[in-house]
């Protein structure tokens, strides 16, 4: 076990915030000024490097992010849990959200995380060099990669991947204690390969998708009914087959209308904000887990248990350990 280590801050020229390097070469017990956590490094015969950090933020602070790889790589990367603002060495930031992952890679020095206190960042990322990477990859698919496979430019860039359930379960999945095993890191390296996989998948189809004519007004108006009637009614089941009936909508169309406008079908959609109101319950304190089970449509709390561990790879019990007196 590595004892924990104090990082030296290195010069910022953003106001308010100190910024600490973070090596990502071998992983490490991480302790600043404002965060403590530790990062997981786990490299794979295939070329695959799997990253996974876990750090509580009680006061902002910012990490600069040295690159682990000295060749072009390209990465999938998510914040199960948690938000960032991401500063890139060509001078762009953007914004990370939970739960929603990005395709990236940076040949520069320079990349930072700004970080908000009161918070905790869970965050996967598996990187693969682009020289073994492109000899594995369908050549049929390889242009929708845009630059980001690109060996002969120097790249910094990142964009959102449209992010599917199964990317999220096998993110979070990566955060699952495995059974003890001669097999265990054969199994690690499978989800990681998969998590990867479909990160990549999902981005080069991403203009793939059927196209959705304009909705016409009616729609609207009925789509924005829908997306009301969900967020006041978390508690209660809800049915996308009734939601449709509801507005007078055929259920594909419905779900047709939802990918358009969020990514998700209807069905995820609501899903999704069921899990997000428990986290911000759970992190509020105050109710127990049962209550907010029942707050977002589950009577059995074990049903809840797995939707939640699923999503965001810890049970809601360690979540509301974390909240505010208790």
């Amino acid at each position: 076990m590595m004892a924990m280590q104090e990082k030296t801050p290195v010069k910022s020229d953003r106001q308010n915030h100190n910024v600490f390097a973070l090596d990502l070469s071998d992983g490490e017990l991480l302790e600043v000024p404002g965060a403590r956590g530790r990062l997981g490094v786990s490299r794979f015969d295939s070329g695959l490097i799997l990253y996974r950090g876990e750090f509580e933020v009680y006061d902002d602070c910012t990490l600069a992010v040295s690159p682990s790889l000295s060749e072009p790589w390209l990465g999938v990367s998510m914040h199960i849990v948690g938000e960032s603002l991401v500063h890139l060495p060509n001078g762009t930031k953007f914004q990370r959200r939970p739960l929603e992952a990005v395709i990236d890679r940076f040949d520069m020095t320079g990349t930072s995380y700004q970080l908000k206190g009161g918070q905790v960042i869970r965050h996967v990322a598996a990187v693969m060099p682009l020289k073994p990477l492109l000899k594995r990859l369908d050549r049929e698919y390889v242009d929708k990669l845009d630059s980001f496979v690109d060996i002969d430019q120097e790249v910094c860039k990142a964009e959102p991947i449209p992010t599917t359930n199964r990317l999220r379960s096998l993110a979070s999945r990566l955060f699952y204690p495995l059974a003890e095993g001669p097999a265990r890191q054969i199994r690690l390296e499978g989800l990681a390969n998969l998590y990867f996989s479909e990160g990549v998948d999902c981005f080069a189809q991403r203009d793939g998708k059927a196209s959705v004519d304009e909705a016409i007004d009616w729609e609207k108006a009925g789509l924005d009914n829908i997306f009301e009637r969900i967020h006041n009614e978390l508690h209660s089941p809800l049915s996308v087959a009734q939601l449709a009936i509801s507005v007078g909508m055929a259920e594909s169309r419905l779900n047709q209308l939802f990918i358009r406008e969020t990514g998700l079908r209807c069905s995820d959609y609501i899903r999704r904000e069921r899990m997000n109101t428990a986290q911000r319950m759970l992190g509020h304190g105050g109710n127990t887990v049962k209550e907010v089970a029942a707050s977002v449509g589950y009577s059995h709390v074990s049903n809840f248990t797995r939707a939640y561990r699923d999503t965001f790879g810890e049970t809601p019990s360690r979540a509301l350990r974390r909240a505010p007196g208790t």
